[in-house]
């Protein structure tokens, strides 16, 4: 932020004084630039709290479960994938998979933890994403969400997918945000927390 101001300051102060029009044109874009990336990072802080000012709701009773339902909730940790509509579901399902080395070093390791994974896909690929759930060795519980519960409960969790993955803890208050089978910084972090290793609460 303090490098993005002193960069602004010094467009500014170029801008008045240039005497071509072209300059001055190029120079307010090149401030629009700066402003929009302050902005841009701004909306993620405000996305960030918004996600953190109330406890996820799962409502599972009220979606198909398509592979090993969990008789009750409230694991010292949930890992929630959701898969919207704007997403290709039998696409999405099909890298889920990748999750099962992790989901078998918790185990291995006795994390008290819970590995969620909601599909809401769009009504014409259903179909596949029903052939899809019958061949996957997914190690973890999927639930179909064919009528948007979850999105109608969740309003905090914005519509960007780099949202969409988020680990909960005991009380389902977000405490990490991302995938950690995408990037490497998260899965440190992901791990640190369910080790206990990371007692405070991070929000990435």
């Amino acid at each position: 932020m303090a490098i993005l101001c002193i960069v602004e300051k010094s467009i500014f102060k170029g801008i008045g004084k240039m005497k071509n029009p072209k300059l001055t044109i190029i120079g307010l874009m090149m401030c629009s630039f700066f402003s929009g990336c302050k902005s841009e990072k701004e909306q993620v802080r405000d996305n960030i709290e918004q996600m953190k000012s109330r406890p996820i709701e799962l409502c599972l009773d009220k979606m198909e479960c398509r592979r090993n339902p969990l008789s009750k909730l409230g694991k010292e940790f949930t890992m929630v994938v959701y898969v919207d509509s704007a997403v290709c579901s039998p696409c999405a399902l099909g890298k889920l998979r990748f999750w099962n080395p992790l989901i078998s070093e918790a185990k291995k390791e006795r994390i008290d933890i819970d590995y969620v994974f909601i599909l809401s896909p769009k009504k014409e690929e259903l179909e596949d994403v029903n052939m899809e759930l019958d061949i996957t060795d997914l190690q973890s519980s999927v639930y179909l969400d064919t009528e948007n519960i979850f999105q109608r409960s969740n309003v905090t969790i914005p519509k960007g997918q780099q949202y969409h993955s988020f680990l909960l803890d005991k009380e389902f208050n977000v405490i990490l945000i991302g995938s950690p089978i995408e990037k490497e910084k998260i899965k440190c972090i992901y791990k640190r927390i369910i080790s206990g290793k990371c007692k405070t609460k991070i929000v990435m």
